[in-house]
């Protein structure tokens, strides 16, 4: 699955459905320091569109009026480990989204998809 560069939007059907697997998901990934989320309500036209950083990813659904904004923390690259990073997620949680268009995918992919794939990996021993 390749990254696409700039901004990657989820939009999800429902908020009732999938809300609660988003959070949950976007909360085990803040914890880990992997990625830092802002969360906007009522802003449709403007989102983040004053931020210095744009955000890796902005999750929105459609019968709801929040908007997420993601952004990659200092431990970003724990998404991109293909045993221990958010592939996992496949097994230890749910994560079968239902996006706007009423296709099914994975969050964990999304996720996945977001860790920049041109910068060299480096790996420190304690």
């Amino acid at each position: 699955m390749e990254r696409i560069e700039g901004t990657q939007v989820l939009l999800l059907n429902d908020h009732l459905q999938d809300g609660d697997k988003v959070f949950r998901v976007l909360d085990w990934l803040e914890a880990l320091g992997a990625i830092h989320v802002e969360h906007r309500t009522n802003q449709a036209l403007g989102f983040f569109s004053e931020e210095e950083e744009a955000p890796a990813a902005i999750i929105m659904f459609m019968n709801c009026q929040d908007v997420l904004g993601v952004y990659l923390g200092e431990n970003y690259r724990l998404m991109s480990l293909q045993d221990h990073g958010t592939r996992r997620l496949k097994y230890m949680m749910h994560c079968q989204i239902v996006e706007a268009n009423l296709n099914r995918s994975c969050l964990a992919d999304f996720f996945h998809k977001l860790v920049p794939k041109d910068r060299p990996l480096t790996y420190f021993s304690n």
